[in-house]
């Protein structure tokens, strides 16, 4: 059996290693939880956490503060989609799909604490900053 060289088959050496690097294209879950990785480590790095909470600046924490928001809401509203699943006494019936749901209902669980806690740090600086500019 003869292998077809990358000539042959059309394809070039960029396209594979991009293909290898991102894995193909990402859907919009894969995206948001990107998102809020960064966000997350922006909070971190900007010492929300205690350690320099002046870090950013007042439009970033503003913005940060906003994207937290739509991520706790886009994942609010998969958590219920996936309760209202597992309220389903027909996805029983697939032992599998039971437990799929189920993992990603305990997946949003830890995913919407995480989210919660990272908004109330980012609440408590913009709270402080508004406190020490009156």
């Amino acid at each position: 059996m003869a292998t077809l060289s990358r000539y042959e088959t059309g394809v070039n050496s960029a396209d594979e290693s991009s293909s290898k690097r991102s894995g193909g294209p990402k859907s919009r879950k894969q995206k948001r939880e990107e998102a809020e990785e960064r966000n997350r480590k922006k909070a971190e790095d900007a010492g929300l956490d205690g350690s320099a909470r002046h870090a950013m600046s007042d439009f970033q924490l503003n913005r940060l503060y906003q994207e937290t928001e739509i991520s706790i809401f886009e994942a609010e509203e998969e958590y219920s989609a996936l309760e209202s699943q597992i309220a389903n006494q027909t996805l029983y019936e697939d032992a599998l799909q039971a437990r799929v749901v189920t993992s990603r209902l305990h997946e949003q669980q830890t995913r919407l604490k995480a989210l919660y806690e990272t908004w109330e740090l980012i609440a408590e600086e913009r709270e402080s900053r508004q406190r020490t500019s009156e």
